[in-house]
Formats: structure tokens, C-alpha cells, sequence
């Protein structure tokens, strides 16, 4: 499909769902909403055409379902430009030019989109700092476990950025930062956390007994006090700052990432709350 035509999301999203049923006929709905990570009720009202898609969960839908950039570029412009449309008409013109979101900040937003969601992004700008790094895309292809050519696409993106720089002195992370939402669930956070619970799993599956000191990994189970569950995570946050800040203190001879997992394991609390209402 050329990217120059008009087509609604919803129809891409309803080609996707059948061509899902035809290879699994006992494919559901329910279960295409939860691939995507919306609920069912939401995804039923955008396949009938009564829901708009933001564009943030376009750039949800799009690394979900594959597609190009060029593709979720048109569809966020041809949605936003349909909105101001049938919302917008009684705001004079060079008021509404003002709530369009510029080509170049769309791309951005989904070059930061690739940023978060994708691990080896920021291993790379953190490799940088560590002894012995090699301003070499196969090098660092080899040491991550990654493609070279996954390594060069996201070396661009962060350069496009400005999160790094390549000079004559080699390569080096800038002071600029990604913004993170931190309160509302963020999908790029949410699979960047998936990837990398993945990865440290896959790393115990192959660690030998003589690995053990390089590594700690431990965990309680506990029956808690939910109301203190946001108090626990300011403590959380406060701690792995500490502990960042001691670990780098000196010269880097590693790439480590550290995780502090705080999970519910039973839904007695949500259960318990849907009985009072």
C-alpha cells in the first residue's frame, strides 16, 4: 500500500485481525486487544469507527503490528488533520495551525518511541563509557548480542537525537535526556521492561556455576500493606539512585543493567475491591 493514500487506521487494524483469524480461526478479539495492549471495549469501538486513535497509541499500535515509519507518520498526520477538521472549524486558521504537530517533531517523538522500547539503544549509549570501547558497529554488535545492523540503525537514531556524537576523538553521550513519563503507564517503558526481564533470563538459563560471582539475583515474596505500595516506590527510586551513583563512581570495566522488580503475584486486592463497589 502506497503511504500517499488515505486510509483509516481502523482498516489496517481490521485487516490485521482477519488475516490473524483466517492463520488461527480461534483467534478472538479479546485476544487481538491484548496483543495490542488496549482493552477489548476500546479496540471494538475503533474497528466500528466510533473511537479515535491518539497518536500516541498509533506509535503503540504501529511497533506492535510492524509498521514502517513513513506508514505511522501518514496515519498521525491524516488523524490529526481529520480532527482539527470536524473539531476545529469555528477556530480561526492561524489558531489551529498552532494545535498540528509539525513532520519533524512526529519523527522525533518516534525515534524517542524506538529509544525507550528497544534495550539496546541504551546499552549502547552507556557502553561508551565503559574501558576498552570500540567506536566499531561490529564490536558492539558482538558484545550486546545484537545485529550489526540493528546497531547502526540505532547509533543514527540516537545521533538524530543529539544523545550522541561521533567526533575526532571518538564517539561520545551528550548531555541531552529523554523526557520519560514516570506516572501514567508508558507502553515503550513497559516493553523495554519486558525486554530486559527477558534478557537477565536468558542469561541465568546459560550462567555457569563459576559466573555466580558476577551477578546477584534475589527476591522475597511478601504479603503487603497495598496502601504503602506508592511510599514503596519513592523508596525504590531513592535506593537505585544511591546505588547508580556508588556503582559509577569509578572507571567503568562493565555493562550491567539493574533491575528491582515489585509485582503482585495475586489479584486479592483488585478482587477485594470490585466486592465493595
Amino acid at each position: 500500500m502506497s503511504v500517499q493514500e488515505s486510509i483509516a487506521p481502523g482498516v489496517l487494524l481490521h485487516q490485521e485481525f482477519i488475516s490473524r483469524v483466517t492463520r488461527n480461526p480461534r483467534y478472538s478479539l479479546r485476544a487481538f486487544a491484548r496483543d495490542l495492549e488496549v482493552s477489548h471495549a476500546f479496540l471494538s469501538m475503533v474497528l466500528h469507527g466510533k473511537k479515535r486513535i491518539a497518536s500516541p497509541r498509533l506509535l503503540q499500535f504501529g511497533q506492535h503490528l510492524g509498521w514502517n515509519t513513513a506508514l505511522t507518520l501518514r496515519l498521525i498526520h491524516d488523524g490529526e488533520k481529520n480532527h482539527l477538521s470536524g473539531k476545529l472549524k469555528a477556530i480561526p486558521q492561524s489558531l489551529s495551525r498552532r494545535k498540528k504537530m509539525p513532520r519533524q517533531r512526529l519523527v522525533l517523538e518516534l525515534e524517542r518511541f524506538r529509544v525507550l522500547s528497544e534495550w539496546h539503544h541504551l546499552a549502547i549509549l552507556d557502553l561508551l563509557a565503559v574501558k576498552g570501547f570500540r567506536p566499531d558497529e561490529t564490536w558492539i554488535g558482538r558484545v550486546l548480542g545484537v545485529s550489526r545492523r540493528k546497531v547502526q540503525i540505532a547509533v543514527r537514531r540516537l545521533e538524530r537525537l543529539g544523545l550522541l556524537e561521533k567526533g575526532k576523538f571518538g564517539w561520545r553521550k551528550t548531555t541531552a535526556h529523554l523526557v520519560v513519563p514516570g506516572i501514567k503507564p508508558y507502553h515503550p517503558l513497559r516493553r523495554l521492561h519486558r525486554s530486559l526481564i527477558e534478557k537477565a533470563d536468558r542469561y541465568l538459563a546459560e550462567v555457569g556455576a563459576k559466573d555466580y560471582q558476577r551477578y546477584d539475583c534475589s527476591g522475597a515474596i511478601l504479603a503487603i500493606d497495598c496502601s504503602r505500595l506508592p511510599e514503596a516506590k519513592r523508596r525504590i527510586a531513592r535506593f537505585r539512585r544511591r546505588l547508580a551513583a556508588f556503582l559509577t563512581e569509578g572507571e567503568a570495566t562493565g555493562l550491567y543493567q539493574l533491575g528491582v522488580q515489585l509485582l503482585p503475584l495475586a489479584e486479592l486486592e483488585i478482587k477485594r475491591q470490585r466486592r465493595t463497589k
